[in-house]
């Protein structure tokens, strides 16, 4: 059961005692509270076994009374007269709250940034050839200077360099033709 001490000073502490058997004699154990504290997993640290009457352990440390600084979750016991008292630290949880936020925004928008930077950039590579063969295919309507041939829209490999080519042959084509004469 938990009790206080038969020591002065009196402190909670877990009490246990018996009857020896074969024997008049009786066996009296006393754990202090603060005990369980060194074995209490990480999650519970910070957690005490006080009275009804707030009697705290000695090791309940002086800063957990700023109430500013730290919230005070009381969980109750099946003993009577005691509960379990967990102090746990607001100043983290508020700060990692705004400065996760702060950096989440942070990066959300140099992700933005560099995703239009990505788009603009690689809308302009890809457009580059076609755009070249357009205003080439337009200078030939608008001026009639059929001849003309524009070899940068014969570069590379591709689709557009096999149209550009195309486009310079039927200009000399037009040109070499015996009906525009």
């Amino acid at each position: 059961m938990l009790s206080e001490t038969i020591n002065s000073p009196k402190e909670a502490a877990v009490v246990a005692y018996g009857k020896v058997r074969g024997s008049d004699a009786y066996v009296y154990t006393e754990i202090a509270i603060d005990i369980f504290n060194e074995i209490l997993p990480l999650s519970m640290q910070n957690t005490y076994i006080v009275s009804d009457d707030d009697s705290y352990p000695s090791a309940v440390r002086d800063e957990f009374n700023n109430g500013n600084a730290w919230a005070r979750l009381d969980y109750p016991l099946a003993i009577p007269g005691y509960r379990a008292v967990h102090f746990m630290d607001k100043a983290p949880l508020g700060l990692a709250s705004a400065y996760g936020l702060v950096v989440f925004l942070v990066i959300l928008i140099a992700s933005a940034l560099l995703f239009i930077f990505l788009s603009v950039f690689l809308s302009r590579y890809l457009t580059r050839t076609s755009t070249r063969l357009v205003k080439h295919i337009e200078y030939l309507i608008d001026t009639g200077d059929f001849g003309y041939t524009d070899k940068a829209i014969e570069e590379g490999n591709d689709e557009m360099a096999d149209i550009g080519r195309t486009v310079n042959d039927m200009s000399v084509f037009i040109l070499e033709s015996p009906e525009t004469e």
